[in-house]
C-alpha cells in the first residue's frame, strides 16, 4: 500500500526526523520505521524533500540580505586580522556566512595570495570544517590556468586556512554588466571553462555550483570588459577566466555526508534539475555539463535560464519547465551554439554532454566553422518540450487524444493510467505546495527572530496566497502578518523628493518636518497631513543642511554654491539677501533667539549672520582647513566649530575670539557637539576617535575609540550619555559617569553615519549604509525590534520632541515618518488561568475543570492521571531533559509541557503523541496557556519574552515580544482575538490577534513597502528605486487614505 502525507503516522515519523535532526543527530527512515516497514519508502521520500527545502531556506537566507551594488565589502579591522606564519596581511577582500577571506603577501615565495579562513568568534561545527576541507582538497595539486590554484592548507589558532592563488580582477557578472556578450567570445569563453572543469573531473571531482560569480576574469586592461570587446567578437587576448569556489565541490568515489544533511546544494537558477529534485545518484560530470550550459545561456541572452519571482519558483522551473530557446530572446544566436547550449540544459543528464570534453570539442567545431555533433530537437522532442512550457495547452490537448481513444478498444485503459498519474501528480502537487508554505513561514521565522521583522512580511505574505481559501491555515497567516505589524513602528508618511534626502529636523514644536535633498529643495512637512503646506524652497544648488528657529517662523538652508539662505516658514519667501561663503556651506544653525544664524564652510571659515538684515556680525571664525560643523551652546554665549585641519575650537560669540586652545585631534574632525549643560563639549574624528573636552579649560576629559573614522557624537539629553556613529560599521552607546567611560557597541553591516536620542533618553537611534535603521535602548544598548528597512542609505534621523514620531531620511528620496508604539496597557487582569507555578513548589498541574492533573515521574516523564485517584489514563510522555512546566487546553485534549532544554512541547496526551515541532525558546519556558479554542497558545520565557504560537503547526503567531518583568498569568478572549498578560509587576498588557482582513495582493503591497524592497530569485534581496518605492506608496495610500 503506498503511503502518502495523509497517514497521520507518517506526519508525526517526519515531526521526529526534523526534531532529531535539529538535535545534531542523525537517524535513517528505516530506524524509524521498525514498526512499520510499510511506510519506510514514503517516509524516505519525504526526508530527501524536506532537505531540498532546508537547502533553499540556507540560499534565502543570502537572498535576503539587503543589496546595494554601491556599498563596499564589510571589511573588519585592520588589527583584528590574522598573523599567520609565513604570511602578511594586507587587505580584507570579503566575508561570507561561513569564511573570510584576505589579500595577503606570502613570503616563500614571493607572491600575492589569498588566503580563506573560518570566521572567528565562534566554534567551527564539524559541518564547516568538512566543507572547508573539501573545497581545499578538491583541486589541492591540480595546475591549471583556468582554476583558482590551492597553494597550502593550515591552521592557525583552531581556525582552518587554506592559502590559494590571488587573482586580480573580476568576476564574470561584474565584467558582462548585465550584457550579452558576442556569440563567440560567449564560446570560446564556455570553451575555456569546459576544458578546464574536464581537468576537474579527471581527479574524480564534481564543481556542483557553476555559475557567473563563480568565474574571476583576470584581465590585463582593468577598461576592457565584455561591454566594449567591439564588433570583432573576438576573446580579448589578455582575458583569463578562472573557476573558483569548490565549497559544494564532491568526489565521485564518495557519498556525500554534507548533503545528505540539507547543506546548500546550488544556486536555483544555475542548478541543474537533478539538484533541485534532490537526486543525490544522478549528480555527476553531467551535473556541471548542465552548469556551463547555464552559463552560456546567460552570456548569450544576458539572463539565466530559469528566472522567477521566489526561489522555489525558481526550483520548480529548474525541475519541470523549459527555458526558452536562446534565439527567441537573441534572434541572431546561430542556430548551431543555440542547439550547443540547449543540449546542455537537458532534463536527463544522459543526454547532455558525455562530458565536458565532448561539450568543449562540440564548441571547438562551432568556432572553426565545422558542422557540430549535436542535433536539434525533432518533432517529438519539441512537443515534449512545448508540453512543459504550456501545461494547460497540453492538458488539453491530451482530453482531446483520450476523447479520440475512447472510441478505440484501448481507450479505457489509458483513460484509466491517465487518470491514476493525474491523481498522483495532484498528490505530489499538494506535498510540495505544504512544503512551499512552511518553507515561507521558517525563512520569515528566522528573520523574525533577527530582529527583521518587516523583511519577514513578504514571506508570511507567501504562505499566505499559498494558502489562501484553506480555512484555518489561512487564518493563522492572516494573525502571524497582523499581528507583525501591530507591535512594529507604524509608517504614518511617505514623503518624497527628487533626490537623496540628506537631513531632517523637527519644529520645536514637534507639529512640522524640516528636510534638505540633494535635489537642491528644503522642504516643511506636517506631521498630520500628507500634502506639504508650502511649495518647495528652491536653493538652486544640492543642499547640505537645513534648520528652523525655535518658534519655526524662520528656515535656514545651506548650499553647495557656497551660499546660505533664510527663509520664512509662513510664506516661504527668502527674508534677506544671500550669505555668501568662497567654498560650500556645510551646516547651519539658528540660534535659540532666532536673531542669528551659524554657518560652517569649505572656505576655512565659520561665520555668524543676523538673520533679519544679512550682515555678518562678528569677524570669521578661522582654521586651517574646511570648517565641517559650527554650532551654539545652550545660551549661544559660545560657539564651537569642526575643521578638517584636525582641531575644534571655542569661540565667543559675541566677540569672536577663541577661548581655549585648539582641541586637536591626529584627523579631521568631523563633528561637534556641547553637553546640555554647557560644561563640555565632544568632538567625532576621522582618526577613530572621539574625545570630549572641558569647556572651560580645554582639557581632554575622555577618549572614546572606534576602530574607524568616527563621524558623528551626540550627548544624550541628561548629559550623562554618548552616543556616537563610525565607519568601522558600528554605533555606540558610552556612560560618561566616573573616569572610564563603558561603551556597549550597537552593530551595523555597514559604515554607521548618524545617531540620535529621544527627548527622554529612554532610547537612542542609528542609521546607516546597510539601509536600516536601528532603535536601541539607551540605557543597556540592546536593540529595540524592528529593525527599519529603508531601499538606500539612511542620512539623517530625528525623534519628535515628544518621542511619538521618529523621522528618518534617506537615499532612496523619501522621508519616512513611523509611530513608536508603546505596548498597551490593560484595564483588566486575566483570571481565567492559573498563575505561575514553579517546579520546585509542585510536581503535578490540573486540568481547568480539575478532572486531570498532569504528574511528574521522575524528570524526564510526565504522565496525565485522574486528578482525584491519581490512577493514569493516558501513557508516560518521554522527554529528553529535565521538565520544569505544564498547562492542559480548555478541553483537556492538549497538553503542553515545558523542559529546560528551552523547548515546549504540545501534546494529545492520551495517545502519547507530540502534535507539532517543538516550540523553541532562549531560555527556560516559564508560563504557558491555551486559548479557548485551543487552536494557540503562548508561552513565557525566564529572559522576559513571550510569544503565541500555532498549535497545529508549532510556528510562531508573533514575534518574541518583551516585557519588565515575568509573566505571572496570561488569557485569551473568549473569542480568541486578545491575548492579556499579567505581570510580576506593573499594569497588564493586551496584544491584538485578530486576523488581517486585507487581500494577499494589498498585504503583499504593504509587506515590500515596509521591507523597503523585493526578493529576487536569483540576486537576492533587491532594495525599491526610488520611482518603485514611490508608485507602491501611491497605491497603498489611495486603498487606505
Amino acid at each position: 500500500m503506498h503511503a502518502t502525507m495523509s497517514d497521520p503516522r507518517l506526519s508525526k515519523l517526519l515531526l521526529l526526523w526534523e526534531e532529531i535532526r535539529d538535535c545534531g543527530e542523525v537517524v535513517t527512515a528505516q530506524e524509524l520505521c521498525r514498526s512499520c516497514p510499510e511506510l519506510c519508502d514514503e517516509l524516505e521520500r519525504q526526508i530527501g524533500a524536506l532537505a531540498r527545502m532546508d537547502a533553499v531556506v540556507a540560499l534565502a537566507q543570502s537572498a535576503t540580505e539587503p543589496h546595494n551594488d554601491a556599498s563596499p565589502p564589510s571589511p573588519g579591522p585592520a588589527e583584528h586580522w590574522p598573523e599567520i606564519p609565513g604570511y602578511v596581511v594586507l587587505d580584507e577582500l570579503g566575508r561570507g556566512g561561513m569564511g573570510v577571506v584576505y589579500k595577503a603577501r606570502q613570503l616563500r615565495p614571493n607572491r600575492l595570495v589569498a588566503i580563506k579562513m573560518l570566521l572567528g568568534g565562534r566554534r567551527p561545527s564539524g559541518a564547516d570544517l568538512a566543507r572547508f576541507r573539501r573545497e581545499a582538497e578538491a583541486v589541492a595539486g591540480l595546475h591549471h590556468p583556468n582554476v583558482v590554484a590551492v597553494y597550502e592548507v593550515g591552521d592557525h589558532g583552531g581556525h582552518p586556512f587554506c592559502s590559494m592563488e590571488y587573482v586580480a580582477g573580476r568576476s564574470l557578472p561584474d565584467w558582462i554588466a548585465g550584457k550579452p556578450l558576442p556569440p563567440r567570445a560567449a564560446a570560446q569563453l564556455v570553451r575555456t571553462l569546459a576544458e578546464a572543469i574536464h581537468a576537474v573531473h579527471l581527479r574524480g571531482v564534481v564543481h556542483r555550483d557553476l555559475k557567473p560569480s563563480n568565474i574571476l576574469m583576470e584581465v590585463g586592461d582593468p577598461d576592457c570588459d565584455g561591454a566594449t570587446m567591439g564588433k570583432s567578437g573576438q576573446w580579448p587576448p589578455d582575458a583569463v577566466p578562472k573557476i573558483s569556489d569548490f565549497g559544494l565541490a564532491r568526489r565521485l568515489d564518495e557519498a556525500d555526508a554534507l548533503t545528505v544533511s540539507g547543506e546548500i546544494l546550488g544556486t536555483p537558477s544555475y542548478m541543474a534539475p537533478e539538484q533541485a529534485r534532490g537526486d543525490l545518484g544522478q549528480i555527476g560530470p553531467a551535473t556541471d555539463v548542465y552548469g556551463l550550459g547555464a552559463i552560456l545561456y546567460e552570456l548569450l541572452t544576458g539572463r539565466p535560464p530559469f528566472q522567477a519571482d521566489t526561489p522555489w519558483d525558481t526550483l520548480r522551473q529548474v525541475a519541470a519547465g523549459e527555458p526558452p530557446c536562446p534565439r527567441s530572446v537573441r534572434p541572431h544566436v546561430p542556430l548551431d551554439l543555440q542547439t550547443i547550449c540547449m543540449k546542455c540544459l537537458e532534463k536527463d543528464p544522459a543526454r547532455r554532454y558525455a562530458s565536458a570534453a565532448a561539450l568543449a570539442e562540440d564548441l571547438r567545431r562551432f568556432l572553426e566553422s565545422e558542422p557540430i555533433a549535436a542535433r536539434p530537437l525533432g518533432a517529438v522532442g519539441r512537443m515534449v518540450k512545448w508540453s512543459r512550457r504550456h501545461p494547460a495547452g497540453a492538458g488539453l490537448l491530451a482530453v482531446l487524444i483520450l476523447a479520440m481513444l475512447g472510441f478505440s478498444g484501448g481507450g479505457m485503459l489509458y483513460t484509466a493510467r491517465i487518470t491514476k498519474a493525474l491523481r498522483e501528480t495532484e498528490v505530489q502537487a499538494e506535498e510540495s505546495r505544504q512544503r512551499l508554505v512552511r518553507l515561507n513561514v521558517a525563512q520569515g521565522t528566522r528573520l523574525l527572530d533577527e530582529g527583521d521583522w518587516f523583511r519577514a512580511l513578504p514571506w508570511f505574505v507567501e504562505a499566505l496566497r499559498l494558502d489562501e481559501g484553506r480555512g484555518e491555515a489561512e487564518e493563522a497567516h492572516r494573525v502571524r502578518i497582523a499581528a507583525t505589524v501591530r507591535q512594529s513602528p507604524r509608517l504614518v508618511r511617505l514623503w518624497f523628493h527628487q533626490g537623496a534626502v540628506l537631513c531632517v529636523r523637527f519644529t520645536a514644536d514637534g507639529r512640522r518636518l524640516l528636510t534638505a535633498s540633494a535635489d537642491g529643495t528644503a522642504r516643511l512637512w506636517d506631521v498630520g497631513r500628507d500634502e506639504p503646506p508650502l511649495p518647495p524652497l528652491v536653493h538652486g544648488s544640492p543642499l547640505n543642511d537645513a534648520c528652523a528657529s525655535r518658534d519655526g517662523t524662520i528656515v535656514a538652508t545651506a548650499g553647495a554654491d557656497g551660499m546660505a539662505k533664510v527663509w520664512s516658514a509662513a510664506t516661504g519667501a527668502l527674508v534677506c539677501t544671500p550669505l555668501r561663503h568662497a567654498g560650500p556651506v556645510n551646516s547651519c544653525e539658528i540660534s535659540p533667539d532666532g536673531q542669528r544664524l551659524l554657518t560652517a564652510s569649505d572656505d576655512e571659515t565659520a561665520c555668524l549672520w543676523d538673520t533679519e538684515t544679512g550682515k555678518r556680525l562678528t569677524e570669521p571664525f578661522r582654521h586651517a582647513g574646511p570648517v565641517r560643523k559650527a554650532v551654539f551652546d545652550a545660551t549661544a554665549g559660545l560657539v564651537a566649530t569642526a575643521s578638517d585641519d584636525g582641531t575644534a575650537r571655542l569661540w565667543e560669540t559675541a566677540s569672536g575670539r577663541p577661548i581655549a586652545d585648539r582641541l586637536r585631534h591626529g584627523g579631521s574632525v568631523l563633528d561637534v557637539a556641547f553637553a546640555p549643560d554647557g560644561t563640555r563639549v565632544v568632538t567625532a574624528s576621522a582618526d577613530g576617535t572621539a574625545c570630549i573636552w572641558s569647556v572651560r579649560t580645554g582639557e581632554r576629559l575622555f577618549t572614546l575609540r572606534h576602530r574607524k573614522a568616527v563621524v558623528r557624537a551626540v550627548f544624550s539629553p541628561e548629559g550623562n550619555r554618548l552616543a556616537t556613529a563610525s565607519d568601522d560599521h558600528t554605533g555606540s552607546l558610552w556612560t560618561i559617569v566616573g573616569r572610564d567611560p563603558a561603551g556597549k557597541s550597537l552593530p551595523h553591516r555597514s559604515g554607521v553615519g548618524v545617531v540620535g536620542f529621544s527627548a527622554d533618553g529612554r532610547l537612542a537611534v542609528t542609521g546607516a549604509d546597510d539601509n536600516v535603521a536601528c532603535i536601541w535602548e539607551a540605557g543597556q544598548g540592546e536593540a529595540v525590534p524592528p529593525a527599519l528597512p529603508h531601499s538606500g542609505s539612511v542620512n539623517d534621523v530625528r525623534f519628535s520632541p515628544d518621542g511619538r514620531f521618529l523621522a528618518t531620511v534617506s537615499n532612496d528620496h523619501a522621508v519616512r515618518l513611523w509611530e513608536i508604539r508603546a505596548p498597551q496597557p490593560s484595564e483588566e487582569r486575566p483570571s481565567t488561568m492559573p498563575e505561575f507555578t514553579r517546579r520546585q513548589q509542585t510536581q503535578r498541574w490540573l486540568s481547568g475543570d480539575r478532572r486531570f492533573a498532569a504528574v511528574l515521574e521522575g524528570d524526564l516523564r510526565i504522565r496525565v492521571c485522574e486528578a482525584r485517584s491519581g490512577k493514569p489514563v493516558g501513557p508516560p510522555l518521554e522527554h529528553s531533559s529535565t521538565v520544569t512546566y505544564a498547562a492542559f487546553s480548555e478541553d483537556a485534549h492538549q497538553l503542553v509541557t515545558a523542559g529546560d532544554n528551552n523547548r515546549a512541547y504540545l501534546w494529545d496526551w492520551a495517545a502519547g503523541e507530540v502534535l507539532a515541532t517543538p516550540l523553541r525558546h532562549a531560555g527556560s519556558v516559564s508560563y504557558a496557556a491555551f486559548s479557548p479554542d485551543g487552536r494557540r497558545v503562548v508561552t513565557a520565557c525566564v529572559d522576559h519574552t513571550f510569544r503565541a504560537w500555532d498549535t497545529a503547526t508549532g510556528e510562531p503567531l508573533t514575534p518574541w515580544l518583551g516585557c519588565d518583568h515575568a509573566v505571572r498569568r496570561a488569557a485569551f478572549s473568549p473569542d480568541n482575538t486578545r491575548l492579556t498578560l499579567d505581570f510580576s509587576e506593573g499594569p497588564p498588557q493586551t496584544i491584538d490577534l485578530t486576523p488581517s482582513g486585507e487581500n494577499a495582493a494589498d498585504l503583499q503591497a504593504l509587506a515590500e513597502l515596509l521591507a523597503g524592497g523585493r526578493i529576487d530569485a536569483s540576486r537576492g534581496f533587491l532594495p525599491f528605486s526610488p520611482e518603485r518605492l514611490r508608485s507602491v506608496w501611491q497605491r497603498r495610500s489611495r486603498l487606505h487614505p
